[in-house]
């Protein structure tokens, strides 16, 4: 998903939607009613109602800030009788943000959303205009037509419920209300109740998807493409990688258990796990799963001009996976010494990330620190194959929005990792007993352009330079330049997204091989993918998924193709 979508709380979690038929648009019927002490004209449904005149308002104290908050809202009814509802829709926003705190001003920025094609804007707008008595009947009855739109015709049974038993409706809205449901498809109807006294239901506080199925891989290994001759070993033989293709079954799972003690955030639990196992014995070396579980906090927050997001989480994550010869999958032998557990870690460690947006302004910074605990059951002379690390991460960003569908985004990050026994390479790729342990400094720098495509693609560019550096003898040393290219698609029932990423590595001091002699290491990576969800019922997604490795190396040992695909079924809760 774009990084640059506003992102709004719901104020209601609303299900999948069903299958039906579209909505009818709301009639318009002329009626009088009372908001505080002004009476006023209003279309029924969504249509925007008149603004109280400025004496009745607060932009008549006298605060400059204030007529100008109730000039930008009479633009923006001028501009939505032109039919020019993005305009409309712009100035309400920056009428609210300006302090324009009539409850009408929000009920008709959410008819301009509406208008405008942003059902997610307006559906935060009428939710705000519901904690008002009196338009808390129209807003109800909108975001029940909003719910219908979108086929969630449980979520509309419930607004359109409540249009119709809240205390300020009138005749006419519950007639209206009633026969809405009447039109609603036969779904599990929901208790009636009012806004405030919404029922719990099992989804506030419990979230599980699971996703399984079937899928190919064309090289399970990552075995080179093509026959080389390895200068490292005893007479530098020809080696023949074994290519071995495979079908495999993709298993996922998260669980997340989450309550919220205040309205503008929650806490969360949460248990990840995925997998991949193959479906052939002969390849079980390749079978790979994921363990996580993630504690923390989640804080969003709306601002006069903008708002304020926050979260902490502290995770532990368990890896299996083998470590195994890459030319045929077989074991990997020093010695007598069996090294297929050399790649099972854990990692643990906290992560914050903090993000402000002050109207087209953005900005903030992320932090994180963990341990990565490898196996280290080995000889006493083979501890330098010991992984464990230490990683210590920081770094900000700001975004601005060019235009209303255009965004930027700068951000430099740094990173610290240090290895406990893993032992550097001196200057000519050898490691010695008498060589310091290998520590990593690395610097990225990245800029990044973020394109709406009408309503419903997103298009994301970016490019990043990367600097690693050995802090030992500096043969390690890379620069990294990478490009990325998605785009992302979203409607009623499918969602998805593609992308190519393009990296490309320079080791200046660094030799293929390892060895004096051999060509400059160079090392080049395509990686593309796509996955596409489409929902067939209400908790029921299918799901096709495949990504595409190329990898190209002046070491042959660590070039290849490979090509995973695969098609699942998806539940969620």
């Amino acid at each position: 998903m774009s990084f640059q979508r506003k992102y709004r709380l719901p104020v209601r979690t609303t299900s999948s939607p069903e299958p039906g038929s579209s909505p009818a648009e709301a009639p318009a019927i002329p009626r009088a009613f009372r908001v505080g002490s002004i009476v006023i004209a209003l279309s029924l449904g969504l249509a925007v109602l008149p603004l109280p005149s400025r004496g009745e308002t607060e932009a008549g104290t006298g605060s400059q800030l204030q007529v100008h908050a109730g000039a930008l809202a009479e633009q923006a009814a001028a501009a939505y009788r032109r039919g020019d509802f993005e305009a409309a829709a712009i100035l309400y926003d920056k009428a609210a943000r300006a302090g324009f705190t009539d409850p009408i001003v929000f009920y008709n920025q959410g008819v301009a959303h509406y208008r405008a094609g942003e059902l997610q804007a307006a559906r935060a707008a009428f939710a705000t205009a519901a904690a008002f008595d009196q338009l808390a009947p129209l807003a109800c009855y909108n975001l029940g037509l909003i719910a219908r739109k979108e086929g969630d015709y449980r979520d509309a049974h419930g607004w359109f419920r409540q249009a119709a038993v809240h205390p300020s409706t009138t005749a006419r809205v519950k007639s209206l209300a009633r026969s809405a449901i009447a039109s609603l498809p036969e779904v599990k109807r929901r208790k009636p109740t009012l806004l405030a006294e919404e029922p719990i239901r099992l989804t506030d506080f419990v979230r599980f998807s699971f996703d399984t199925g079937y899928g190919t891989d064309s090289n399970v290994y990552r075995a080179p493409g093509s026959a080389y001759v390895d200068p490292t070993q005893a007479g530098a033989p020809l080696v023949v990688p074994e290519v071995q293709s495979g079908t495999f079954v993709p298993l996922d799972a998260d669980l997340e258990l989450r309550w919220s003690p205040y309205e503008q955030g929650y806490f969360a639990i949460r248990y990840e796990f995925d997998g991949r196992v193959y479906t052939k014995s002969e390849l079980s070396n390749a079978n790979a799963f994921r363990n996580r579980v993630s504690a923390g906090g989640r804080i969003y927050e709306e601002k006069p001009n903008g708002y304020r997001y926050f979260s902490s989480f502290f995770d532990i994550t368990h890896y299996d996976e083998n470590y195994y010869d890459r030319t045929d999958g077989g074991e990997v032998l020093i010695g007598t010494t069996d090294l297929t557990d050399r790649f099972q870690h854990t990692v643990f460690g906290p992560r914050i990330y903090y993000h402000r947006e002050r109207g087209r302004l953005g900005y903030g910074i992320a932090a994180r620190a963990f341990i990565a605990k490898y196996n280290s059951d080995f000889d006493d002379n083979l501890s330098y194959l010991d992984l464990t690390h230490e990683q210590y991460e920081a770094g900000a960003h700001v975004s601005w929005d060019l235009f209303r569908h255009t965004a930027v985004r700068v951000s430099y990050d740094r990173y610290r990792r240090d290895y406990t026994e893993r032992l550097a390479k001196d200057a000519t790729g050898v490691l010695r007993t008498s060589n310091g342990t290998l520590s990593y400094d690395y610097h990225l720098a990245s800029l990044g352009v973020t394109q709406q495509l009408g309503r419903h693609f997103d298009l994301a560019l970016s490019y990043q330079y990367t600097i690693r550096r050995d802090t030992f003898e500096g043969y390690d040393d890379y620069d990294r330049h990478s490009g990325t290219a998605a785009l992302d698609f979203a409607s009623r029932r499918l969602r998805a997204n593609a992308g190519v990423i393009y990296r490309t590595y320079a080791f200046p001091n660094a030799f293929a091989f390892d060895l004096p002699g051999e060509p400059e290491k160079t090392l080049d990576t395509v990686y593309a993918f796509f996955e596409a969800d489409y929902r067939i019922r209400q908790r029921y997604h299918i799901v096709l998924a495949g990504q595409f490795d190329i990898v190209d190396a002046s070491d042959p040992r660590s070039a290849y193709d490979r090509n995973q695909l695969s098609v699942g079924l998806r539940w969620r809760l």
